[in-house]
């Protein structure tokens, strides 16, 4: 998120990870393990 804030497309980024997480399975949970914190998902 930082290097995507400093090429300045953070909210472009923000918006596809987030898209990522419905896909998720509950054994996988990578991307909310990952970057929850960032996205306000813990």
């Amino acid at each position: 998120m930082k290097a995507a804030e400093n090429a300045g497309c953070k909210s472009e980024t923000f918006e596809r990870i987030c898209g990522l997480v419905p896909g998720e399975n509950l054994e996988e949970r990578f991307v909310t393990g990952i970057l929850g914190g960032e996205l306000g998902l813990k």
